[in-house]
């Protein structure tokens, strides 16, 4: 089963998710992605806030 992933209103492309993940797949220990409106993708620690007060994407520990 194929998943999407959707952030306002724009599904994300194949390339554009694993961009998320970062090299080799996997992501680092502690860090986190913030998606803003225009789809760009900041990797950030996840004990912080994303620039628009929201909170990271983090993997579950």
């Amino acid at each position: 089963m194929k998943e999407k992933i959707s952030k306002l209103g724009k599904t994300l492309s194949k390339k554009e998710q694993k961009s998320i993940l970062g090299k080799g797949g996997l992501a680092e220990e502690g860090l986190g992605v913030c998606i803003d409106a225009n789809g760009q993708i900041t990797v950030v620690p996840c004990d912080e806030l994303c620039d628009n007060g929201t909170q990271p994407i983090c993997a579950a520990p």
